[in-house]
């Protein structure tokens, strides 16, 4: 599950400076990071995902990124509200 999260976070972090970049009002000094870590599963918990993302989120943070962070959200609806604010941030051109 930790190649998972990684893999989601690395994502969004490419999938952030593409959608920055396609903006005209686009600043290079404008970057936005959304960084989750899920650590509770029905399955049981998972002892990395929260570590992981804190750790990434001050990483980005220490280069300049404005990073929306997210540990531990309950539900579907909690990651795609966390989804669309990254969205509204991005589509903002910051």
């Amino acid at each position: 599950m930790r190649i998972t999260t990684r893999t989601l976070v690395i994502l969004l972090i490419t999938a952030s400076s593409f959608s920055v970049f396609g903006q005209s009002n686009y600043s290079p000094n404008q970057r936005v990071a959304l960084v989750i870590g899920n650590s509770n599963y029905d399955t049981g918990p998972l002892l990395n995902p929260g570590n992981d993302a804190r750790a990434m989120a001050q990483a980005l943070r220490e280069t300049n990124f404005e990073v929306l962070e997210y540990i531990d959200l309950a539900t579907k609806a909690d990651m795609k509200r966390a989804i669309r604010e990254f969205g509204k941030k991005i589509q903002n051109g910051g």
